[in-house]
């Protein structure tokens, strides 16, 4: 893991909002791993939970055993969540086979936005 890696993850640590176990949210490719010259799944998911897949959220961490779980949707990727997410160790585990989530965030790294062109939302307009 790169400093920078550690050093983010930490950082959403202490800002983490808390989600309820229906809560997901929606990052692009760049935001989740180092790299996009290798496996993006080796890079994101642990290699003892990459023969696991957990078609529905999970109910608590496998690792932490946290029930603060949530679904992450990938800009570009297939429509919906395409990993799981615990919300209190960041450990992130498949929804789907390894292949078919690799091939969905490799088609998704291809993706960018610029999010000043996505102007300003007041907070009282959120929903």
């Amino acid at each position: 893991m790169s400093y920078l890696t550690w050093f983010l993850n930490q950082f959403m640590r202490l800002l983490k909002v808390k989600l309820d176990k229906l809560g997901s949210k929606m990052i692009m490719v760049v935001d989740l791993v180092d790299e996009l010259s290798e496996s993006l799944v080796k890079q994101l998911v642990l290699k003892k939970d990459r023969a696991v897949v957990f078609k529905d959220i999970p109910k608590v961490c496998p690792h932490c055993h946290s029930t603060e779980m949530r679904g992450v949707e990938i800009m570009g990727a297939k429509l919906g969540v395409l990993l799981w997410e615990c919300s209190d160790c960041l450990d992130i585990f498949l929804k789907y086979d390894m292949v078919k989530t690799e091939r969905e965030l490799q088609e998704a790294s291809k993706y960018w936005t610029n999010m000043s062109d996505w102007g300003r939302i007041p907070r009282a307009e959120f929903n």
